[in-house]
């Protein structure tokens, strides 16, 4: 046990195989020292006589061989265990990835904007087909979007800032805060597909609608972040934090150590969104 323990905390030879015949013949030499000085310890003391070499022979032997039946029995249950933890954590992640592509299935469809849209439309429908029909196909175009981007792991920030026009367009026939977006990107870099327009749904949604007011929302770039800066007037239960973010941040975490990360500063709040760049020499 003395043995096992000991090979155990060293973790050494890093060869399994050396490993074991290391410490099986480890076990064996201490077992034949503890066992022939136990023995000559007792003949001398007890018996009054030196124990024969069969005699040593014989005790050795046997308790050799329970040494290697414990040594295997203790290495086997060993091994089975660390197969058995692999497994368990095999399984964790198939299920993690099955949440999280449900949780992705659920964000796709958007069932919030799914529902104000067909309503809106069917309005519309009544006092306005012309934009009714308007309305339909830029639905169409943000879907389309969506779940096309789905099979897509990175994205240019020109597409994305593309179909967030698009998405805006659409909200203005919505009945929420009507916004108005400035940015002026000169630059190419990687985000998460849909980032923006989540984000987006999310400021709107959680700022309380005002009658004829803008809700002005700036794109600004830095050295390592694209920033959404803009003045928040949130609703009391529905206002937007950074426990909001555990999707968006669970995607990002594959690619960055930074997360996308919220700021308050006076009135303004800033969502701050990594830059992303591939690595090519990662195809090498």
């Amino acid at each position: 046990r003395l043995s096992l323990f000991l090979f155990n905390r060293i973790n050494q030879p890093a060869r399994i195989f050396f490993r074991v015949l290391i410490q099986v013949f480890f076990s064996l030499l201490v077992s034949w020292i503890l066992v022939t000085i136990s023995m000559k310890t007792y003949f001398h003391y007890v018996l009054n006589y030196s124990p024969n070499n069969n005699e040593l022979l014989i005790f050795n032997g046997l308790f050799s061989m329970i040494t290697l039946i414990y040594a295997s029995v203790y290495i086997s249950h060993h091994y089975m265990h660390k197969v058995n933890i692999t497994r368990k954590e095999e399984e964790e992640n198939k299920l993690k990835h099955v949440e999280a592509d449900f949780i992705d299935f659920k964000k796709g469809i958007n069932p919030s904007l799914l529902f104000d849209s067909l309503e809106t439309m069917l309005v519309l429908m009544k006092d306005d087909p012309e934009n009714a029909e308007e309305l339909s196909e830029l639905f169409s175009l943000v879907y389309r979007y969506l779940l096309s981007q789905r099979t897509h792991e990175l994205i240019q920030i020109q597409e994305e800032v593309d179909i967030v026009d698009t998405f805006i367009k659409m909200y203005t026939y919505l009945p929420f805060q009507k916004i108005d977006l400035v940015y002026d990107i000169n630059e190419s870099f990687n985000i998460v597909p849909g980032s923006l327009l989540v984000l987006l749904e999310r400021i709107i949604r959680s700022c309380i609608c005002v009658p004829d007011t803008m809700l002005s929302i700036t794109l600004e770039v830095s050295n390592d972040h694209l920033h959404m800066r803009y003045i928040h007037q949130e609703k009391l239960r529905n206002n937007l934090n950074q426990a909001d973010l555990e999707d968006i941040n669970r995607k990002y975490s594959f690619y960055s150590e930074s997360l996308v990360t919220i700021s308050v500063s006076n009135d303004i709040k800033t969502i701050s969104i990594p830059k992303l760049t591939i690595d090519e020499s990662c195809h090498n």
